[in-house]
């Protein structure tokens, strides 16, 4: 308790020390103060000294207060302003004004919608930005007198009506002002001799116009009198007369607030960076007053009750005359210790080491005991467990004299664990022979189940029997009837692959040869520039061009099969086409029949082959080529387009390329007659690039006659020369990450392009 107490004492001392030591704060205490503060840490504390100090305390704390309050006051102040220099100098030294964020969403957002209006960028600008001061001397003056209105935005004169439009509805921007340059320019102002617009200059000559109307008319003047003399003058000092009345400018407008001309000026920088330094310092000043200041808040003044302080301050005396007495006692203690003491503690030392070594002993020798009980449990039980073991065995064990001479005869020359493994090692090989034949057993089974599916067997029967018996039976009863079944069954086969695989063969070969007709005779019908192409299908020049006569046989063109009049089955020797064909017909049914293999790869490649053996193009050779005429129309000459590629270039070497593609869509929707919409729709990006006009026009007109609706992309440059052979056009523009489209008139556009609306090249489209 007197250690706590004493504690808190020396504590309360050393927090009121801290008005005297800290060097801010007593320049805030008076003398008396101070001189209490000393007596009372000497140790003259009562209750009047505590009462008296606390009250002298409380007092200066409130001074301190009010202090706090000025120098936070003087912080923000100076800390706003400092704000406001550092962005103004950083802003300068990336070469751009500090405009309001207000002021430029609008003029962003004013540019944004005009240029979307005209589908072009319109520039909107700050009129700040489009002059400069020529004369230094008159610059604040300037600043000064264009106050609000060198922030205002401004277009060039033939897009005022339209910005004035659009600004109407951007009703947030109530602090921003839109300059009618066109209104101003329609006026015609003039600038009066030694006015301000001689000490300004622009490279643009709509701003020019306006600044004659804004700074023409305010004259320059250098004293009182010559400003009584003038309707409107300003002097170098910003000192105003307008209206009969005299002003100061506003400093903010040309100190903070300036920004006239299109770059910064270097002079005024290095200003704003004295004045940013000298805030800094002057910050950091406030800024260790202000924590000063607020720390005293928290020094010791003494708030208890007086009582608790004189207590307290008792308690270290009374500390002292404990620890006094302590050290007496100690004293005595430590020469007991060197003595009589000393001897009896080495005894009990002794003592205690000879217990601990006894009951190390008996706890070792219980740990053995423990271990002999544990290893006798364990052998009786498990001499208990082998008896009734051998019990269970020797239960209808019949006993064999000559086995057990055997035994005994071997357990002579080796041991009985010796015996046991080769015993049991003859065993376990013969019980992987009976597994190994249990296993190829399991494998012919599945074989043949696989093989004859239709067989009553699943390849789970115990015994064999059952397969031999049928085994037999197929050995010695064969029977007529399994040769007219498999005749039947290949009859069958041959049906399904002459009316479902030949059949459809058949039909799309002599459908893809009617479109090809149909193709050939628009194309003869079009002349691409002195040039006819013409598409030809042959049959395919590989090994699947041998099935080509048979699969273009004419018995094929009757649904019928020819059975030669005869009613019944009909077999192999009967129809007439398969006599013609039978080697052909057996080649192409290995194609279809289904593998054996269990593999899953090899059963998804021959799906794969199947499927490809069905499509009719497998059997046929498609190519296209240039018919070259005599004055007679007679073709003397046939030129493949394979032959000539690379041999031509430009237009000439894309001619075939546009012939082949939309005569391939042609007979794409042609083939797929069960559709119900007629739409044919052709998508081509960056179309005709190298063709000239002419050549392009003959290949829309093409893909008109074969009914294709062709959607073609092209750059504006492409426009004019596709334009007059096309039903509709459709501009498109990105912007900002955004996409807009609109409908181009093409009446409009072709007269714009003959001159009869001005002058000049049409609007990108794309």
């Amino acid at each position: 308790m007197l250690i706590d107490n004493s504690r808190q004492w020396r504590k309360i001392v050393q927090g009121l020390k801290q008005w005297e030591e800290d060097e801010v704060i007593t320049d805030y205490i008076s003398n008396p103060v101070l001189n209490l503060i000393e007596t009372i840490e000497n140790g003259n504390v009562t209750e009047e000294n505590c009462q008296e100090l606390h009250l002298k305390i409380e007092s200066a704390k409130q001074d301190i207060e009010n202090e706090f309050e000025d120098y936070s006051e003087q912080k923000r102040e100076t800390g706003k302003e400092l704000k406001e220099k550092q962005k103004l100098v950083d802003d300068m030294k990336n070469n751009r004004k500090s405009y309001s964020e207000n002021l430029r969403s609008a003029r962003s957002s004013l540019e944004r919608k005009l240029s979307d209006r005209y589908g072009r960028t319109i520039k909107v600008q700050i009129l700040a930005d489009l002059f400069d001061v020529a004369d230094e001397e008159w610059k604040n003056a300037i600043e000064g007198r264009m106050g609000r209105l060198k922030f205002s935005l401004i277009t060039e004169p033939k897009f005022a009506h339209d910005a004035a439009a659009v600004f109407r509805e951007m009703k947030q921007f109530e602090e921003v002002d839109l300059i009618n340059s066109k209104a101003i320019a329609d006026s015609e102002p003039r600038a009066m001799e030694n006015s301000l617009y001689e000490a300004v200059e622009t490279k643009e000559a709509y701003v020019d116009v306006c600044l004659k109307r804004y700074l023409g008319h305010i004259i320059k003047c250098h004293s009182v009198e010559e400003l009584e003399q003038v309707k409107d003058g300003v002097t170098p000092d910003c000192y105003s007369y307008s209206n009969f009345i005299f002003r100061h400018l506003r400093k903010k407008d040309y100190t903070t607030n300036a920004c006239i001309g299109e770059k910064v000026s270097r002079v005024r920088l290095a200003e704003y960076e004295a004045d940013v330094e000298r805030l800094e310092k002057q910050y950091q000043e406030l800024h260790y007053m202000t924590e000063r200041l607020k720390a005293a808040r928290d020094f010791e003044s003494l708030k208890e009750e007086k009582e608790y302080y004189v207590n307290l301050s008792c308690a270290e005396k009374e500390l002292g005359k404990v620890n006094k007495k302590k050290s007496t006692l100690e004293e005595t203690i430590r020469t007991l210790q060197e003595g009589q003491y000393k001897e009896l503690q080495q005894k009990e030392q002794s003592l205690k080491q000879q217990m601990r070594e006894l009951q190390a002993s008996i706890g070792e020798n219980q740990g053995q005991m423990s271990e002999k009980i544990r290893r006798h449990e364990n052998l009786s039980g498990a001499n208990d467990q082998r008896r009734l073991q051998l019990e269970e065995m020797l239960q209808g064990y019949v006993p064999n004299e000559e086995i057990s001479q055997e035994v005994q005869e071997q357990l002579k020359k080796r041991s009985g664990q010796s015996l046991k493994n080769q015993k049991n090692a003859e065993l376990a090989a013969l019980s992987a022979g009976e597994q190994e034949k249990a296993e190829t057993l399991r494998t012919a089974r599945n074989r043949y189940i696989f093989a004859y599916p239709s067989s009553q067997f699943n390849g789970s029967e115990k015994s064999n029997e059952a397969y031999e018996k049928l085994l037999e039976e197929y050995q010695t009863d064969y029977e007529p009837a399994y040769e007219a079944e498999f005749e039947k069954q290949c009859d069958f086969i041959y049906k399904s692959l002459r009316e479902n695989v030949i059949a459809t063969i058949h039909g799309d070969i002599k459908a893809a040869k009617r479109h090809a007709y149909e193709i050939n005779r628009l194309l003869r019908e079009t002349n691409f520039s002195d040039s006819t192409y013409q598409i030809k299908i042959e049959p395919a020049k590989n090994e699947n061009g041998q099935f080509f006569e048979m699969l273009m046989a004419e018995e094929l063109d009757s649904k019928n099969l020819d059975n030669a009049g005869f009613d019944g089955q009909l077999s192999f020797g009967e129809d007439t086409f398969y006599q013609k064909y039978e080697q052909k017909i057996k080649l192409l049914t290995d194609k279809f029949m289904p593998p054996r293999d269990e593999d899953e790869q090899v059963r998804a490649k021959k799906r794969q082959e199947m499927e490809q053996y069905a499509d009719y193009r497998n059997y046929l050779s498609f190519s296209m080529f240039e018919q070259v005429t005599d004055e007679q129309g007679n073709v003397i000459r046939e030129n493949f387009v394979d032959d000539m590629a690379g041999r031509d270039s430009g237009g000439e070497g894309q001619n075939p390329k546009y012939v082949a593609l939309l005569a391939g869509f042609a007979m794409l929707y042609m083939q797929q007659s069960n559709r119900d919409s007629k739409i044919k729709l052709v998508l081509l990006d960056e179309a005709f690039s190298k063709m000239d006009q002419e050549r392009s026009a003959v290949c829309l007109k093409y893909a008109r006659k074969m009914d294709l609706q062709l959607i073609v992309c092209v750059p504006d440059e492409r426009l004019q020369s596709l334009i007059r052979n096309v039903d509709c056009v459709y501009g498109f523009r990105r912007h900002q990450n955004q996409i807009s489209m609109m409908h181009i008139d093409k009446g409009d556009y072709l007269k714009l392009m003959e001159g009869e609306h001005g002058q000049g090249e049409p609007e990108t489209v794309k």
